[in-house]
């Protein structure tokens, strides 16, 4: 038995019936029953089994009945699932730790072979899993197998052996380029280097995510520089300072030159956005405690304790302050003539 196996790429579509006719020329059909099977004059005496997961798709065609399944080992196993498995399996399992990669890769063996043999019967999962048993891997006389493939656990009926072949299948994506991309700008704004990456991440072919880049900016979906103001914007609301907006509107994919333009504005703001943020922390202290640690003289012990505790609370709220406008970006001759103006 053949096996051509096809990994799946992110956002196209995978029809079994486009697959087949790619692949081997023929049309697909399926039955009452969801069975599928080949039609056209050339296809008498020929059977086929389709199986496929989130990451993989395969089927086999052969001139005898065949049953084929796949499960791709990293599913998760819900305890219900293994509750349909017959009490002679379950019993087999239970010897096992659950949950472990032997006791999954042995669930998937029964499963797979299992699946294959209901597909051999045409009867795709219609079958009561639980009134039969593959362990002694034969049914009705046919050889019932399961083998493992890289991350892929396949199980076969009418067969005692099969070859896997890798084969590549060029399918469509379930949206063109500009179609994703106004998707994604529905959602937030995005530069045109974002964008550009999202889309070549996606698979889109360059010249087609070219275009759509192209047609976006023409009608003024994309545009750096309104998306580089509207950060600058949001960055002088939320208290950043200019470095800090700059490099982020770099990390967004925005040119040096650009983003050095756009956050130009908030340099001579900065001291003024650090000292309304160093403000507000001072304000939700409770202020900033009076304290000196010098000229202890003549002081009780008891005073003077009070004072280092006032002194320490200052210099903790300090340091608070000087933390959040460093984290904010502000470099350090704006923090020190912060703390100087909070000092008084």
């Amino acid at each position: 038995m053949t096996i051509r196996l096809i990994r799946k790429e992110r956002g196209k579509v995978y029809k079994s019936a486009d697959i087949v006719r790619a692949l081997f020329g023929h049309e697909l059909d399926h039955d009452e029953e969801r069975a599928p099977h080949l039609k056209g004059p050339d296809c008498e005496g020929l059977f086929i089994s389709i199986t496929d997961t989130v990451n993989y798709w395969a089927c086999c065609i052969e001139t005898h009945p065949v049953g084929l399944d796949m499960e791709e080992l990293s599913r998760v196993v819900k305890p219900q699932t293994a509750k349909r498995l017959h009490k002679d399996e379950q019993q087999y399992l239970s010897a096992l730790s659950e949950g472990s990669s032997e006791w999954t890769e042995e669930f998937f063996s029964l499963w797979t072979r299992k699946e294959a043999w209901s597909k051999y019967k045409g009867k795709g999962l219609s079958l009561d899993f639980s009134s039969f048993s593959v362990l002694e891997g034969r049914l009705e006389g046919v050889p019932v197998a399961s083998f493992k493939y890289r991350n892929l656990m396949f199980g076969i009926a009418g067969d005692t052996e099969a070859n896997v072949q890798r084969v590549q299948y060029d399918a469509p994506f379930k949206k063109n380029a500009l179609d994703y991309a106004a998707g994604l700008l529905d959602a937030r704004a995005y530069s045109s280097a974002e964008l550009k990456k999202k889309l070549e991440d996606r698979g889109y072919p360059a010249e087609e995510t070219e275009q759509a880049l192209e047609k976006l900016k023409y009608y003024g979906y994309v545009n750096d520089e309104a998306f580089a103001e509207d950060m600058v914007r949001r960055g002088a609301e939320q208290g950043k300072s200019s470095r800090r907006v700059e490099a982020e509107l770099k990390q967004r994919g925005l040119d040096k030159e650009t983003a050095g333009n756009a956050a130009e504005e908030l340099k001579e703001g900065d001291f003024d956005r650090a000292l309304k943020e160093a403000r507000k922390l001072l304000e939700k202290a409770g202020g900033l405690p009076a304290a000196s640690i010098e000229d202890d003289i003549g002081r009780t012990e008891e005073a003077r304790e009070r004072v280092r505790e006032a002194y320490a609370k200052r210099q903790k709220v300090l340091g608070k302050i000087s933390r959040k406008l460093s984290a904010l970006g502000y470099e350090a001759s704006v923090i020190y003539s912060v703390l100087d103006e909070i000092r008084g």
